[in-house]
C-alpha cells in the first residue's frame, strides 16, 4: 500500500514509514518541442526536458530535496511517482 503525497494524514504516514506516491502532470508543449512537469501537491516541483526519459531523470532529481525541505519529513526511499501524459493543443 502507497499513501499519496498531499493527501490528509501524509505527513504521518512518512514517519510510520509507509511508502509515498506522487502524481506528477505531463504535458507536451509542441511549440517548444519539450515536456514540462508539474506537480501540484510539491510546491516548486516544475521541469522540462526534451524526452520523457529525460524528464523523469529530472523529476527524481528534485524530487526528494523539495519534499525534505518544504516539509521538514523525512521521505522514505520508496517513495515512487506516475507519470500522467496530457497533451497541450497549439
Amino acid at each position: 500500500m502507497k499513501y499519496r503525497i498531499g493527501f490528509m494524514g501524509w505527513k504521518f504516514a512518512a514517519l510510520l514509514g509507509v511508502p509515498l506516491k506522487l502524481v506528477v502532470q505531463v504535458i507536451h508543449d509542441d511549440e517548444a518541442g519539450v515536456f514540462v512537469a508539474r506537480c501540484p501537491d510539491v510546491k516548486g516541483l516544475i521541469a522540462e526536458a526534451a524526452t520523457l526519459d529525460e524528464l523523469a531523470d529530472e523529476v527524481s532529481s528534485s524530487l526528494m530535496d523539495l519534499l525534505e525541505h518544504q516539509h521538514q519529513t523525512p521521505v522514505p526511499p520508496s517513495t515512487e511517482y506516475r507519470l500522467i501524459n496530457q497533451h497541450v493543443f497549439a
